[in-house]
């Protein structure tokens, strides 16, 4: 009888751990957030002029500047972590798409990837709301920093994806697998 109890308390916390998988990532600073998977740190890639280190993004139509961690004021936006620049004839227009003082994290429903949402950019009279960027992490250790745009479809959300090997957890302190788990409760029964 022992058996049996112990082979139905393997299998529900197998299930438990499988269902469980999505990853929530507890934000401890603009550009940094914990999860039981390790630390997300975005750090290493601000501009330590305090200026935008992603310049000229271009997404077909507009430049985008970014800046991970810090809002950063220029002559072209105030108090942004992501400008637009909507070129004109003669004088270009400028928007702040969100500040790195107002994020958020959240994991994709669809590839599960960590994503950071920089919220309170412009205000559009016309569509009543505030501009906002949401940039998709993607761990590539290979990869020190490459940042793509995909404008906002016009919802006044931009799309961006960066890859980075700073998009990838690092690990801290002593964690348990859950193969580990499944040994110490196999031995133990």
């Amino acid at each position: 009888t022992a058996l049996p109890i112990c082979l139905l308390s393997c299998l529900l916390l197998l299930s438990f751990f499988a269902s469980s998988r999505s990853i929530e990532c507890k934000k401890e600073g603009p550009c940094k957030c914990r999860s039981d998977e390790g630390v997300l740190d975005l750090s290493p890639l601000q501009n330590t002029s305090n200026g935008p280190i992603f310049k000229g993004l271009f997404d077909g139509t507009y430049y985008y500047q970014y800046s991970p961690c810090e809002d950063f004021s220029n002559s072209l936006c105030t108090n942004a972590a992501i400008c637009q620049t909507v070129p004109g004839s003669g004088s270009d227009t400028y928007f702040n798409c969100g500040r790195a003082s107002k994020t958020t994290f959240q994991t994709s429903d669809v590839t599960g990837f960590i994503e950071i949402i920089y919220e309170g950019g412009d205000y559009d009279s016309g569509q009543k709301t505030n501009r906002s960027s949401l940039v998709s992490c993607i761990c590539d250790e290979s990869i020190e920093a490459r940042i793509e745009t995909y404008g906002d479809g016009g919802t006044l959300e931009y799309d961006f994806t960066l890859t980075s090997k700073y998009c990838c957890f690092m690990k801290v302190g002593v964690t348990i697998s859950v193969g580990s788990l499944l040994l110490m409760i196999f031995l133990l029964c």
